[in-house]
């Protein structure tokens, strides 16, 4: 059982392929391929048969270490475990367009479509190529809750200033202090999620839209053309007014949901950020492994 475990751990590494997209191929949990792999359980037969299907290897490959001793011997003979495995006469089906390694098998390489056409690569450069781009998307996600933190800690401090400057020129110490506290955090909450990108920006492009007035009909005289264009530029203003006004009743709307909803906007970005980093960390050890194989 343990043998066979660290084959299904090793074969996946190969594949690329994480726990969790291993198992939604055999419609199982990540779970159960981890207790697998430590040697905690054991697959079925037909779940056997389906794994060699995906890893494209016999039974007798998965279920014993014949692979990985055949890979001893040949370095403790002093011979490289390519040559070994494939021969001297084995075919090259190309190189790596990357590290320009030399590809035997059609599993050892991916096809990828690029803006210039498409390239060939290494299952390695594939994994190296994987990791980075979940080290970007780290550091983007990152900088942006850095700039959101910027710009509504700014908005936040720029309305507190506005509000007590107010409510003490009105003699209103409430409106200075408290409704100054109050719309600082409404305003706070709504900038920050704005730039989150989550159902605040979506309540918030509710009201971003414009009026359309209707067409006119006028008579091709000077009259009519001069009716005509009072007429519209009437109609225009109107509908520059009222485009204001809705966009300053949903400005104030989106600020009190954002404040209500602002909780569960940081909870959702903390869980993205747990997600991003267990992600860059599974294909950092995708691809050591590939990188330690070959």
């Amino acid at each position: 059982m343990e043998d066979l475990g660290k084959n299904i751990a090793e074969y996946r590494k190969r594949q690329n392929m994480t726990q969790s997209e291993l198992g939604q191929k055999l419609n199982i949990s990540a779970q159960a391929v981890s207790k697998w792999e430590k040697g905690l359980s054991e697959p079925d037969i037909d779940t056997i048969k389906k794994m060699c299907e995906i890893f494209s290897c016999s039974i007798n490959e998965l279920t014993s270490m014949e692979a990985s001793s055949s890979e001893a011997a040949a370095t403790a003979s002093g011979v490289k475990a390519s040559e070994s495995e494939y021969g001297a006469q084995t075919i090259i089906m190309g190189y790596c367009d990357i590290c320009k390694k030399p590809l035997r098998k059609v599993n050892d390489y991916k096809v990828e479509k690029t803006t210039d056409g498409q390239i060939v690569i290494c299952n390695t450069c594939s994994a190296k190529k994987t990791y980075e781009k979940s080290v970007a998307e780290q550091r983007t996600h990152e900088s942006e809750f850095k700039v959101s933190m910027f710009w509504s800690v700014a908005a936040a401090i720029v309305t507190l200033v506005v509000l007590m400057i107010v409510g003490f020129k009105l003699n209103n110490i409430m409106l200075a202090i408290l409704g100054g506290i109050v719309c600082a955090y409404a305003v706070f909450a709504l900038v920050s999620q704005w730039i989150w990108d989550n159902a605040v920006c979506d309540c918030i492009e509710f009201f971003m839209r414009s009026f359309n007035m209707p067409g006119i009909i006028f008579s091709l005289d000077l009259d009519g053309i001069i009716w005509f264009i009072c007429v519209k530029l009437t109609l225009s203003f109107l509908a520059i007014t009222l485009s204001v006004v809705w966009f300053l009743i949903g400005l104030v709307i989106s600020s009190v949901f954002a404040a209500f909803y602002f909780p569960f906007g940081l909870a959702e970005w903390l869980k993205e950020k747990r997600e991003l980093k267990e992600k860059k960390e599974n294909n950092f050890e995708i691809y050591q492994s590939l990188k330690n194989y070959n």
